[in-house]
């Protein structure tokens, strides 16, 4: 343990919470939260860290403070170029919630100030993920924009220069019942999407591969985890 007391990242005022994210872009990490420090509204701050622990925001960067709608659960990849902090936005009103993101150079800036509209798909798309390989990142979400449908898992490819190849969004899974809370890695070559899946009765682990250039590669999913009760 090299920190046993803990790095103090952020101590705003209010609340700084709800599932901090990290990634590094391999000098330094960057770290993106939701933040209560602005209004009762939440917004999307972050920081550096450096390899030796020191945090060199100590005031944190506001990644996106929107004014009059929430911004929350973040994540992050370093796309060899840029970070890419990736979010839940209900700027676009109606009780739901969208997909944005913001590019933050190793140096700290926010390229996207306004925010990079990723999905913004009718109904909910939530709770995203994200993975790059270095050429670009690939975004990952919980999306209930199918009438009548319980939730399915979408996606879209970021290039690094901001731009969203897939707007409409690539249909990951959208088997019956519920699919959510996905998760997204690259091993090199293809991203490997994860979630909770109850097409079952119940709720399992599927993924499927996705290709670089927006295939998916396995359309039943692949069942990763059908262990009983």
């Amino acid at each position: 343990m090299l920190d046993p007391g803990g790095i103090p990242i952020t101590t705003g005022i209010n609340n700084q919470s709800h599932k901090p994210a990290v990634a590094s872009d391999g000098t330094n990490w960057l770290v993106a939260w939701s933040d209560q420090r602005k209004s009762r509204y939440v917004d999307i701050f972050g920081a550096r860290v450096s390899a030796g622990g020191v945090v060199l925001d100590p005031a944190a960067i506001p990644i996106c403070t929107l004014s009059s709608s929430f911004q929350m659960d973040p994540a992050i990849t370093f796309d060899g170029t840029n970070w890419l902090v990736v979010w839940d936005d209900g700027r676009n009103g109606g009780g739901t919630n969208d997909v944005y993101g913001a590019r933050v150079t190793v140096g700290g800036t926010v390229l996207d100030p306004a925010g990079i509209a990723i999905s913004t798909a009718a109904s909910n798309q939530i709770l995203p993920s994200v993975a790059s390989n270095g050429a670009g990142s690939f975004v990952v979400w919980t999306d209930t924009r199918v009438p009548g449908d319980a939730n399915d898992i979408y996606g879209a490819r970021v290039t690094v220069e901001g731009a969203v190849l897939d707007p409409a969004g690539i249909p990951i899974s959208t088997a019956p019942l519920v699919q959510s809370n996905p998760f997204v890695a690259l091993n090199g070559e293809n991203y490997f999407t994860v979630w909770s899946d109850g097409r079952n009765g119940n709720d399992d682990i599927y993924g499927a591969r996705v290709s670089g250039s927006g295939s998916v590669l396995d359309p039943g999913g692949i069942a990763l985890s059908t262990a009983p009760w």
